[in-house]
């Protein structure tokens, strides 16, 4: 009774080429969230490679990832990726998985946040500062079969 509940497209493979589209982590309420991995996959029908976006040409725009404060002077810019291989340097863990029968190709990837054999400190985003994660498309991905990302956390406790 008491949740918050966004309906939401998950599905980036959109065409943002003329108009960017945003997709976002938002936390609502009073709630604060550290954000320790973000994931990444994708389906298309031919194989991936370092130089293309899953299997497309490397995109003009690039995938462009922000931690948004409103109240900042500038958006805290993660990274742009054009190829699988700004993922791989980004990310780190890039996996190129083969067709099997009739199935699609995939890609997928995943970056953690904090502890010492891992990235930085975790990403805290706050509701009551209006804090988000945006993950922003700058180009025509509808040639991909299916896009998406997702971020794993927890929710911070007083």
């Amino acid at each position: 009774a008491n949740a918050i509940v966004k309906l939401t497209n998950v599905d980036m493979n959109k065409n943002g080429s003329s108009t960017p589209i945003d997709f976002t982590f938002e936390p609502k309420g009073e709630d604060e969230y550290d954000i320790v991995r973000g994931l990444g996959a994708m389906t298309h029908a031919a194989a991936g490679t370092d130089d293309k976006f899953g299997d497309q040409s490397a995109l003009t725009g690039g995938l462009l990832l922000f931690k948004i404060n409103p109240t900042l002077p500038a958006d805290g810019y993660l990274f742009n990726a054009k190829t699988n291989g700004d993922l791989r340097l980004r990310m780190l863990d890039v996996i190129y998985s083969d067709k099997a029968g009739a199935s699609l190709y995939g890609t997928s990837f995943r970056r953690t946040f904090g502890g010492q054999a891992k990235n930085g400190v975790v990403v805290r985003v706050n509701a009551k500062l209006n804090e988000y994660v945006s993950v922003k498309v700058r180009d025509n991905l509808t040639g991909l079969s299916s896009f998406q990302m997702v971020v794993q956390g927890h929710i911070v406790l007083d």
